[in-house]
């Protein structure tokens, strides 16, 4: 690295801060688990950055999960429906219908299967 620090104009930059790429000499640098920063300002705004990051990703699994919840949901509504029309007409051919009707039904189902 052939550049200097910017606050020691006699010292040799060693590294660049992550956040605003500005140069640092050894005695500005500061070393954190997530980088090399210049300085507290820097470090305070990548700790931000990195704290909304974590906040979206987490609001965006919570609408994923909330979108699966609700095709679920919808799933299991439809299901119900569907399974309360298979009762619904179960009651209706064993009990509401007149034989006539439901030999006429045979016939025509017969006949439309047939084709």
């Amino acid at each position: 690295m052939n550049s200097v620090c910017l606050r020691h104009q006699d010292r040799p930059a060693v590294s660049r801060c992550k956040l605003c790429l500005k140069p640092v000499c050894e005695e500005c640098k500061m070393e954190t688990i997530d980088g090399i920063f210049c300085g507290e300002e820097c470090k305070k705004k990548s700790e931000s950055q990195k704290s909304t990051a974590i906040q979206t990703e987490i609001q965006v699994m919570l609408d994923k999960q909330k979108q699966q919840k609700g095709i679920l949901k919808n799933l299991f509504g439809y299901v119900t429906v569907l399974v309360g029309l298979s009762v619904a007409g179960y009651i209706a051919w064993q009990y509401l219908l007149p034989p006539s009707l439901k030999i006429q039904i045979k016939l025509l189902v017969s006949t439309f299967l047939k084709k």
